[in-house]
């Protein structure tokens, strides 16, 4: 039993090593990366890979929820955005849409 409880130990023990090995390495070779991530602006093309819980019921926009976790991304990729806002100042980017105003001051029609 004791052999056992040292062996699991000194595989916990080389796992950590090898993840604060990992952490405390630099970026890898041939690439421009800073503290914050690649340098420079961002190109057109590419690829990405995106993990969803499961696949879309409807590739209407319509139906599509912009919520993070379900379609945001899907939506977002294949119609754009109309708008978006910084999380830490709560300012409203114009993407798609030229404002988000109405000629009648959003009464209701009743």
């Amino acid at each position: 039993m004791f052999r056992s409880t040292r062996r699991h130990l000194a595989v916990a023990l080389a796992c950590a090593a090898a993840l604060v090995t990992a952490a405390c390495s630099g970026p890898v070779a041939g690439t421009a990366a800073g503290p914050d991530g690649p340098a420079g602006p961002p190109v057109p093309g590419g690829t990405a890979r995106i993990l969803t819980i499961n696949e879309p019921r409807s590739l209407d926009p319509a139906v599509l929820s912009n919520v993070w976790v379900f379609d945001s991304a899907l939506g977002n990729a294949l119609y754009g955005t109309l708008m978006t806002s910084d999380v830490r100042t709560g300012e409203i980017t114009y993407r798609m849409a030229e404002s988000f105003t109405t000629d009648d001051g959003a009464r209701p029609s009743c």
